[in-house]
């Protein structure tokens, strides 16, 4: 192609690849900027932790971020419904139980690994629970 008959007008080569890049890249970052902002959305939300769980002092059952140590778990429940994303509380924040009518709303009757056993927990997101100085926890260990 001569000189007379290359085109005047348009996008160059490097124009264009830096806009294709620049798409890309706009492209790749949009899900991953969403994802970062995925857990405090799970830990306002209820999670579906499934029948069977293993809350105690584990991460294999980690499911949110909320409460005063900042891990919530799949806890199992007294009536032995599904488990429930949970709230790690200290055992002086809780109160025995023998079903979810007697806890705070937002709390569920829970079997927990720590404290005397059955107990009522936050569900993970809900405001109940406080800080507190120390001691044992609803996932059995002592902070």
């Amino acid at each position: 192609m001569g000189e007379s008959e290359r085109p005047t007008s348009g996008v160059s080569r490097r124009t264009m690849l830096k806009r294709i890049g620049a798409a890309g890249a706009i492209a790749w970052v949009t899900p991953v900027i969403s994802s970062l902002t995925t857990p405090a959305h799970a830990a306002t939300s209820f999670v579906t932790c499934g029948h069977t769980c293993d809350h105690c002092d584990s991460n294999a059952d980690l499911c949110g971020e909320s409460g005063p140590l900042n891990r919530c778990f799949c806890t199992p429940r007294a009536d032995g419904g599904d488990c429930f994303c949970g709230t790690e509380v200290f055992c002086t924040q809780t109160h025995d139980c023998e079903t979810d009518s007697d806890c705070d709303q937002g709390w569920f009757c829970a079997n927990v690994c720590g404290c005397s056993g059955q107990v009522c927990i936050p569900q993970c997101g809900t405001d109940g629970a406080r800080v507190a100085a120390g001691g044992e926890t609803t996932a059995g260990r002592t902070v």
